[in-house]
């Protein structure tokens, strides 16, 4: 007794069984890939009053630490991101202030938690002023 399986057959078989092997491996690949957790360090909560353009406002930001956040009010417009210091009390944040698409100014801001911080611009013709109190979340 011969088994003889025609040519064409053979190869469709063969084409089958490895596609059947790539996909079991794939799909046991991709159940067995999970992401490693990411330390995105501290996180902080940023409760800031901020007047610019005639009109006073009250934010408040929940930030990780490193992350870049905006706030905007008319024209004005803050982008701030917050560093952690070198004690955990310790908080430094850089931030830039644009009136329209300018820079008018780039503050860095020592401070602690807990710690009222704040920044005033006056040119004469539309102040800008923000106060902010940074807590650890």
């Amino acid at each position: 007794m011969s088994l003889h399986v025609p040519p064409s057959g053979m190869r469709r078989l063969v084409a089958c069984c490895v596609a059947a092997v790539l996909a079991a491996g794939s799909f046991t690949a991709a159940s067995g890939a999970r992401a490693a957790p990411v330390d995105g360090g501290p996180r902080y909560t940023l409760a800031m009053t901020f007047e610019a353009g005639g009109e006073r406002s009250a934010h408040r930001v929940q930030v990780r630490a490193e992350e870049t956040f905006a706030v905007i009010s008319g024209d004005w417009r803050l982008e701030m991101t917050v560093y952690k210091g070198k004690t955990p009390e310790d908080i430094r944040i850089e931030g830039k202030v644009y009136k329209g698409p300018n820079v008018v100014s780039a503050p860095t801001l020592m401070t602690q938690l807990q710690e009222k911080a704040s920044i005033r611009i006056d040119n004469h013709r539309d102040p800008f002023s923000l106060s902010m109190l940074v807590s650890p979340q």
